[in-house]
């Protein structure tokens, strides 16, 4: 009503009676409220927009703080900048014929100048846009990185003339762009960058011509090492099993044949066995540190000599309680039937069911004797490993011992149950190994 003259108000009045204004008024206020209803929607849809758009307005504010103070230092900072007088104009002898100074030769110099000047702005504008807007779920990303890997190449074409006279901004700039990427890399949520994009990205660093701006070896070297390290961290699936006909769309297959190219390079595939062997390594470590305790779980937990918590079992209505928790009844009713009734027990059957995967993983992508070697001595390594874990124990193992009360004999008969499925459980893993 804020934009309704008293004029128009009153005519409201003259022409309509009381019960047709509080009609109007009603009607009104059913749309105020529709309108508020509407914006609260429309906002909480939009809000993570808002945001975002609030974030780049600060980030463009810090930009332009930034660049007005470099402006200014660029106007009346005289002992940096100031232009010196030039030189009394010395006219060339007639034998100086080595130096050109036709209007043809003037005009080209200014113009190469400008062009570079040209390139290394925008090339400059485009890595600072890179790091401060770019964002893996936005389809503008897509422009910011094709924009920023152009730009890169159109300055690399120039490069040596080009670090000659803006060797400073060319390395901050570089500097800024490689800082951003370990910053990344260690983030440790590997999709920041799609798999697409991370290989984009690996390709554009470690482009010859690109790598002369700002990062030397030993820099390159840790950045590619992160880079692998969150490549792997994306599903076999998705780096070996991309559907590269599943859709006609060109974008799609160009994505597609950029990740089968670069999955099919000699570095990748000693890289991907490199990680494999790795990870392998290192649930080792873990199997056997466990292996020494389940050992002696084997040897005393009968005897009842460990101080090891069992799972007792009790049925309903007894475990019923206010606090009851039917998904850990539920899991532990499964590690129950696999006789998984330690933590220790439980901890090496976490880790084993990985290091299947790894192990086949290394199997199925092993293209050299040696690798496929290494991985038969690794499977006969685990199985050796759960030979000696298996528990020593048979069916008729179990006798009645008059001194022993009725509890006494349930427990070790639970005891005895749990010893073999849990030595079942084993020799089901051990079959498994063999066929890998």
């Amino acid at each position: 009503m804020s934009s309704v003259s008293e004029a128009q108000i009153l005519d409201l009045f003259r022409q309509n009676t009381i019960v047709e204004i509080k009609d109007y008024n009603i009607e009104l206020s059913q749309k105020t409220v529709k309108v508020k209803d509407e914006f609260k929607e429309a906002l909480y849809q939009n809000y993570q927009q808002i945001l975002n758009v609030t974030n780049d307005i600060d980030s463009l504010l810090t930009n332009l703080k930034t660049t007005n103070t470099e402006f200014t230092k660029l106007c009346f900072d005289d002992n940096s900048f100031k232009l010196n007088k030039l030189p009394d104009f010395i006219s060339p002898q007639p034998n100086a014929t080595d130096i050109d100074l036709s209007d043809n030769h003037i005009e080209e110099d200014l113009n190469s100048t400008t062009s570079n000047i040209l390139i290394v702005s925008q090339w400059s504008i485009a890595v600072s846009d890179f790091i401060c807007r770019f964002n893996a779920s936005s389809t503008s990303s897509e422009e910011l990185l094709d924009n920023l890997i152009r730009l890169f190449f159109k300055l690399s074409d120039n490069i040596d003339v080009i670090l000659k006279k803006f060797k400073v901004s060319v390395e901050r700039n570089s500097k800024q762009f490689i800082d951003f990427l370990f910053d990344v890399s260690s983030y440790g949520n590997h999709t920041f960058f799609s798999l697409k994009q991370w290989i984009m990205i690996y390709k554009l660093v470690n482009d010859e011509k690109i790598s002369k701006l700002a990062w030397d070896k030993s820099i390159l070297t840790k950045l590619n090492n992160a880079f692998f390290q969150n490549i792997f961290k994306f599903s076999e699936n998705e780096l070996f099993y991309h559907n590269y006909t599943k859709m006609n769309n060109n974008n799609f297959n160009k994505d597609s044949s950029l990740i089968k190219d670069f999955i099919e390079t000699d570095i990748f595939k000693t890289k991907y066995i490199e990680n494999l062997e790795s990870q392998i390594d290192n649930k080792f470590k873990i199997i056997n540190s466990i292996r020494n305790e389940i050992e002696k779980e084997n040897g005393d937990i009968r005897n009842n000599e460990l101080n090891i918590p069992k799972v007792t079992l009790r049925f309903y209505p007894e475990t019923t309680h206010n606090s009851i928790s039917i998904s850990e009844l539920v899991a532990n009713s499964y590690n129950q039937s696999l006789g998984l009734t330690t933590s220790k027990r439980n901890d090496l059957y976490v880790n084993i069911k990985p290091l299947l995967t790894l192990l086949s993983q290394l199997k199925k992508h092993s293209e050299n004797d040696f690798n496929k070697a290494n991985c038969k001595k690794q499977s006969d390594k685990l199985i050796k490993i759960l030979e000696e874990i298996i528990p020593k124990v048979s069916e008729t193992e179990l006798e009645i011992n008059k001194d022993e009360t009725v509890n006494m004999f349930v427990d070790d008969f639970v005891n005895l149950s749990s010893d073999l499925k849990f030595r079942d459980l084993l020799n089901k893993l051990i079959k498994e190994i063999k066929e890998i």
